[in-house]
């Protein structure tokens, strides 16, 4: 879930200060922005609870999360997603940032504490605020929802205290990091207001009480806590109402996500909605013998005990090239199958020798297809990557005159495409050959990248200046199986020799350093 920092400055007022007695700096009124650097340094001390002095994890973790970041405004960011995202729940007020850290989990006041903790360890003014809010009734309800848990936490409060921060960056900006994003999502799948009101003041002000240090009010306030008798107890039960909610919420987001599986060879499953594409399916993988001397046919078997465990209906088919391994078993996939196929003419002659007519939608190459409701494949124009003796294998067309079964030279390539998927709100890109046609690829940029690994030694440009062409964010190398050999779960994959992906991999660091590289296992799940 995006982060969005509110940039308006806020009114400042001050509440009846009570017990509290380490105010450092209030004022009424807006806030003006910091005045001298002496007035900065109330907003960098370490404390008893914000104790990144003796804690170096603490500014270890900032200084892990910030690396590469150029100014305060990215680092904040980076360590405010961090903190966001540790799991809220029911706590005491007074827990050390170092404990919070440490858990990985933590309410409004060790959050926000934990947070002012790590910025301050880098040098960023942070400030607390403690503001009371509405209480939230139907979270409460949700909450306390069988007799004991009820008779435990009593009535809903009238009011309740709540503790974020705001940070120094050229102007004071607010921020809460108390709940988490799947923590959010549950609440939404509930239908309970994720929005907390402040209580105003009788001029409709809301009464900020600004802290330099939170020591104080915290351990006042944790004296005033009603859940005192089996408070561990209390938390406990309640901390679990919570997980139960965040389940609803990684519900909610799975659904949304796109889920993928690399299936050996070039073969690609993307699932969104329960509906799934395949690129490039090829099960029956027949062995070298075959493939040296014998006519190739599909393996029904194989074919159908896949089908069987798709994750979603099957509502696609994108074929990127037509190799052996990349289109054998399209005419055995399609029997039953009546959506989308899209490939070359040469894949719809394929499908005139199995005597199926008319199934292809045939591109040649700059073609956007709708492939359903929300679902789109671009056949970006590409070519094979050299590979037996820095040659390109078996080219030309698979001709309508020829009869099955094929042999593997047989299987022609014809036209060859990188096939841009846009699913789910992402842009996954299947480069199913190491090679690359520079011009057809102007404005390609992708979120996701397939990258084929046979021959990628032998077309230099493709681990340096394709990957700043497409920008992908997250690389997923593929297609480096010997699809000769079968496939079994729970068995190790046999690879190809003389691939060196090591070294591959180190070039698409050096080349894309902001990318994330997923290294799958046929069969392995991955979600966007």
């Amino acid at each position: 879930m995006p982060l969005t920092v509110k940039g308006k400055l806020l009114k400042v007022s001050v509440v009846a200060l009570r017990t509290f007695g380490e105010i450092s700096n209030w004022r009424f009124g807006q806030a003006k922005g910091m005045q001298d650097n002496q007035e900065h340094l109330h907003f960098l001390k370490p404390s008893e609870l914000c104790d990144f002095d003796r804690t170096p994890s603490i500014r270890a973790k900032a200084l892990e999360l910030t690396s590469g970041c150029h100014n305060n405004d990215e680092r904040f960011q980076r360590i405010f997603d961090f903190v966001k995202e540790l799991h809220y729940g029911l706590d005491d007020w007074d827990t050390p940032a170092s404990r919070t850290l440490a858990r990985g989990w933590g309410m409004c006041s060790g959050k926000t504490n934990l947070l002012v903790a790590m910025l301050r360890s880098l040098g960023i003014p942070a400030r607390y605020r403690v503001f009371r809010i509405k209480p939230e009734i139907a979270l409460w309800h949700w909450i306390s929802g069988n007799d004991e848990l009820a008779r435990l936490l009593g009535d809903a409060p009238l009011e309740q205290d709540h503790v974020d921060c705001e940070v120094w960056l050229g102007e004071w900006r607010p921020c809460d990091p108390s709940r988490d994003s799947l923590f959010e999502r549950g609440l939404m799948s509930l239908g309970i207001p994720l929005e907390r009101i402040p209580v105003t003041d009788d001029a409709g002000r809301v009464p900020y009480l600004i802290l330099a240090s939170f020591d104080q009010w915290a351990k006042a306030r944790q004296e005033r806590r009603r859940l005192r008798e089996k408070r561990n107890e209390i938390f406990a039960r309640v901390n679990e109402r919570f997980w139960r909610i965040r389940s609803l919420g990684l519900d909610e987001i799975s659904r949304t996500m796109v889920h993928v599986r690399w299936t050996g060879a070039a073969g690609v499953e993307l699932t969104h909605g329960g509906r799934t594409i395949l690129i490039d399916p090829y099960h029956s993988r027949p062995g070298k013998l075959e493939l040296a001397f014998m006519p190739l046919n599909p393996r029904p078997r194989a074919i159908r005990r896949y089908l069987n465990m798709l994750p979603g209906k099957l509502s696609a088919i994108i074929v990127g090239h037509t190799h052996f391994d990349h289109a054998l078993d399209i005419p055995e996939f399609v029997k039953d199958f009546d959506g989308p196929l899209v490939g070359s003419s040469s894949l719809d002659a394929l499908m005139q020798m199995s005597g199926i007519s008319n199934r292809v939608n045939v591109c040649s190459g700059g073609e956007r297809v709708e492939l359903f409701e929300g679902a789109a494949v671009t056949m970006i124009r590409s070519r094979h990557g050299l590979v037996a003796f820095g040659r390109v294998p078996y080219p030309g067309e698979i001709e309508p005159s020829m009869r099955l079964p094929l042999r593997a030279s047989q299987y022609r390539l014809g036209t060859v495409f990188m096939p841009r998927i846009e699913l789910g709100g992402k842009v996954f890109l299947h480069a199913g050959s190491a090679n690359f046609i520079e011009s057809e690829l102007n404005g390609c940029d992708c979120d996701v990248l397939f990258m084929c690994v046979p021959g990628w030694k032998r077309v230099p440009g493709y681990s340096t200046r394709f990957l700043k062409i497409v920008k992908p964010k997250i690389i997923i190398p593929f297609h480096f199986d010997d699809f000769s050999t079968p496939l079994k779960a729970g068995k190790k994959t046999h690879n190809l020799p003389f691939q060196d992906i090591s070294r591959l991999l180190r070039r698409i660091l050096e080349n894309a350093p902001d990318a994330e590289i997923r290294l799958l296992q046929p069969f392995e799940s991955t979600v966007f």
